[in-house]
């Protein structure tokens, strides 16, 4: 009976427990065959895991993948602990991450999606994908999670990143509009747009070309108007577009202007 019952919570993630009902099973019958096999596997277990996790406290990454491993091999013939297993392969996908081994990291959280699919596994190959700046592939492993889990806030914000991230990446690049880098000065960026005006403002190329210079003129002046000023150029260096930027400056001059009311 303490065999049997030692088996049962095994199979419900109770090692603990587990391993007490089998010590107390081969305490009445020491000669019991099943029960010293399968005290013996479970010890292993759980000297693994918790080897694992403590190495990850420290933060030892490294160290704990040998450990994760050798744990989720313990279990791959047992299909009662696909859960746990599964749970263990996504640690080891995270520990990958953190050692910025991100091809492991994308193998293992695929591997354990094929066991029992999770919005965490798709987070996890997603952070990878991001790691990378693969942000279209990051946003289509995370529709799969939000389809599991739509009102996830880990999800969603990791959704928004990616989308962030895309939009940055279509900016155009102000400072090198201007020929300047990015901790010049306000002064020094007045002085380059001048230098540019010249070259394209509409009234100093031929007809044919104004059309042309209309709307380079116009980003040129844009790109003035974001630079120049403090609040909106902190907004561009964290990687807002403008339309961002447009709809931030908006909101803050409506809250100055009810708060001085």
């Amino acid at each position: 009976a303490f065999y049997c019952r030692g088996r049962a919570l095994y199979s419900s993630d109770n090692l603990d427990q587990a391993l007490k009902h089998l010590q107390e099973a081969l305490r009445l019958d020491p000669d019991h065959a099943g029960a010293r096999k399968f005290l013996k596997m479970i010890r292993g277990l759980d000297r693994e895991i918790t080897a694992a996790r403590e190495a990850v406290k420290t933060r030892d990454f490294e160290g704990s993948c040998p450990h994760f491993e050798k744990a989720i091999d313990f279990l791959k013939v047992d299909t009662a602990q696909a859960v746990t297993r599964c749970g263990l392969m996504g640690e080891l996908a995270t520990a990958h991450l953190r050692l910025k081994a991100y091809d492991k990291c994308i193998a293992q959280c695929k591997e354990a999606l094929e066991v029992n699919p999770t919005s965490a596994h798709y987070c996890t190959w997603a952070s990878a994908l991001q790691a990378q700046s693969r942000h279209n592939d990051a946003l289509q492993v995370l529709a799969k999670a939000q389809q599991i889990d739509p009102s996830s806030d880990v999800v969603n914000n990791s959704i928004a990143k990616s989308q962030f991230e895309i939009k940055r990446a279509a900016r155009p690049d102000l400072y090198g509009l201007f020929g300047v880098k990015s901790v010049a000065s306000e002064k020094e960026i007045r002085a380059a747009y001048k230098q540019k005006a010249l070259t394209c403002h509409p009234d100093r190329v031929a007809p044919e070309l104004r059309p042309k210079a209309e709307v380079e003129f116009k980003a040129l002046g844009e790109a003035l108007d974001l630079l120049t000023d403090d609040f909106k150029r902190g907004l561009w260096d964290k990687g807002h577009d403008s339309e961002s930027i447009k709809q931030r400056a908006e909101y803050e001059a409506q809250r100055q202007k009810q708060g001085g009311g």
